[in-house]
């Protein structure tokens, strides 16, 4: 029969180990982000890019709105990364950025929206996710589900310090 104090260290080593198998567990790595690097920058990752037309929409802290109908500002914001249906040289990706040094301090608005279904059937769902790197560490992400034409995620706002 094993003694208490023998029964504490059974305990004690199992606690250990549990925590060890926790502490080790592999988180993913964050995905490669597609285009030019920028502070800040905006960067849209989606699914089925064969059978919709997503775009990413921001409009930065003087109230200029950078999107596929227009992809510069005079301030240096860009949109470099455009995918349209299955024309995706680069992925399933859109990119918004501000070149080193030119990022307008402030609040940024920013949203994905559905624009159209390239398919032969009916609307397909997309999953997406946006990240706002800075000095290409991701500062935030936003993650959603969008299934119809003209459908859009709810505004979201990000700030530039």
């Amino acid at each position: 029969m094993k003694t208490v104090k023998q029964k504490i260290g059974s305990i004690s080593c199992l606690c250990l180990l549990c925590l060890a198998m926790a502490c080790s567990k592999k988180t993913e790595p964050e995905p490669q982000l597609v285009g030019q690097p920028g502070n800040p920058r905006f960067n849209l990752q989606f699914t089925n890019e064969a059978n919709v037309d997503m775009d990413l929409h921001v409009i930065d802290p003087k109230g200029n709105e950078i999107y596929y109908g227009r992809k510069s500002t005079s301030d240096g914001g860009q949109l470099d990364v455009d995918c349209k249906c299955s024309s995706c040289g680069q992925g399933p990706n859109e990119n918004i950025f501000w070149p080193d040094g030119k990022g307008i301090k402030g609040t940024y608005k920013y949203w994905v929206e559905y624009f159209r279904y390239c398919g032969s059937n009916d609307a397909a769902t997309s999953d997406f996710t946006l990240r706002i790197a800075v000095n290409e560490a991701v500062k935030a992400t936003f993650k959603g589900t969008l299934s119809n034409s003209n459908d859009k995620s709810a505004v979201q706002t990000w700030t530039l310090q």
